[in-house]
């Protein structure tokens, strides 16, 4: 899959948040996997981004069009157990879904009526919550079902959305 720069952009900046704030953030990629680490690294120019563990020293490298969710919660939240450097294959990763569903309108009108919403995604993973920020590419959620703190949602990973 090929990005839009503007896509991009979207990404880099909710990634560069969290390496210069020096928070740890939780990120879910395509293949379901989930990793509690601080973002080591932005490569602009590959469209991928590096995340480690300081204390451990493991890495973990993917590409932007892998990217599921940005979770941040507290420190005390987070923790990790990766070791070692790891990267997941191309070959890997279930393919976009292409529902035509325009996931846009439907957290507007969710945020408009003031209503909480539940996100499904490629992974089997649901988020509710409420609508705290929404552009083109992603919603932003806070008030989540049993967790703190606020998680992004790309659209081209989601699978349904559903007003409660």
């Amino acid at each position: 899959m090929r990005l839009s720069e503007e896509y991009n952009n979207e990404i880099i900046e909710n990634l560069s948040f969290f390496k210069e704030s020096g928070k740890p953030l939780k990120l879910t990629v395509a293949s379901g996997e989930s990793f509690n680490l601080f973002v080591a690294r932005i490569n602009k120019r590959d469209n991928k981004i590096e995340l480690g563990n300081v204390i451990t020293g493991g890495k973990f490298i993917t590409s932007f069009t892998n990217i599921v969710s940005i979770y941040s919660a507290d420190r005390s939240v987070m923790v990790d157990t990766l070791g070692h450097k790891v990267s997941i294959n191309k070959m890997e990763q279930p393919k976009l879904p292409n529902t035509g569903v325009d996931f846009f309108e439907v957290c507007r009108a969710a945020s408009l009526a003031r209503k909480s919403i539940r996100v499904s995604v490629v992974t089997g993973e649901h988020y509710t919550g409420s609508v705290l920020g929404l552009n083109r590419y992603s919603v932003g959620l806070t008030e989540l079902q049993d967790l703190r703190g606020k998680i992004d949602i790309y659209f081209d990973w989601v699978t349904a959305i559903e007003v409660l």
